[in-house]
């Protein structure tokens, strides 16, 4: 069955591909293993850049770190600069 809104043609899904629950699944799965940093408790030391600067980047203006890419390196990778993070002010999203 399909409608047609306006002048766009949008087909109707049976009801076993509902998008909320592909999109809940979808999310799930994406903020497995992305890092973030709690910017208050950033120390502004750049370990993170000078460890990994694929995925973090020190922002002097802000004067803390930011996650740029977090695809950028190998979860073993970015736990290692976590585990030298000296004011342990990242962490894995969900976490």
């Amino acid at each position: 069955m399909d409608i047609t809104c306006g002048s766009r043609f949008v087909p109707l899904l049976p009801k076993k591909y509902d998008l909320n629950i592909f999109k809940l699944k979808t999310e799930v799965f994406m903020i497995k293993d992305v890092p973030v940093i709690r910017e208050e408790e950033c120390l502004g030391c750049s370990v993170c850049e000078e460890m990994c600067p694929a995925v973090f980047r020190f922002n002097a203006s802000l004067g803390y770190a930011l996650v740029i890419n977090p695809t950028g390196a190998s979860a073993e990778e970015i736990q290692e600069v976590m585990d030298s993070c000296p004011s342990s002010c990242i962490d894995w999203a969900g976490n």
